[in-house]
């Protein structure tokens, strides 16, 4: 089950880890619909990435509502691949502090 969040980026269920489907656009608010419950999961922001050796990237999640760091997690690209605008926000910020230390990113 999926329910539209106003503007939200939900996970749904992605926060324990469980296999999910993939998502599918709804009322303009990406999400992942989770196969196994109902429980939705809204991504508040990107905390720091990790490229695995198999050339996996992995994101780690600051959940809205969860406010305790030990509640944070990592999730694989495609878990989250339909919170675009909060990777976007994500990518724009690494940018940013990459400028400010005098990194040039590629292709940028």
């Amino acid at each position: 089950m999926v329910e539209e969040n106003e503007g939200e980026e939900v996970a749904d269920g992605a926060e324990r880890g469980e296999e999910v489907a993939d998502g599918a656009e709804r009322g303009g608010s990406p999400v992942v619909e989770n196969v196994e419950s109902e429980k939705e999961y809204v991504v508040e922001k990107i905390l720091d990435q990790w490229l695995s050796e198999t050339g996996d990237l992995w994101y780690l999640i600051k959940w809205e509502g969860y406010d305790d760091p030990n509640d944070n997690t990592w999730e694989p690209f495609e878990q989250i691949k339909q919170c675009t605008d909060i990777i976007a926000t994500w990518e724009a910020r690494k940018a940013a502090r990459g400028k400010k230390n005098g990194i040039q990113l590629q292709g940028k």
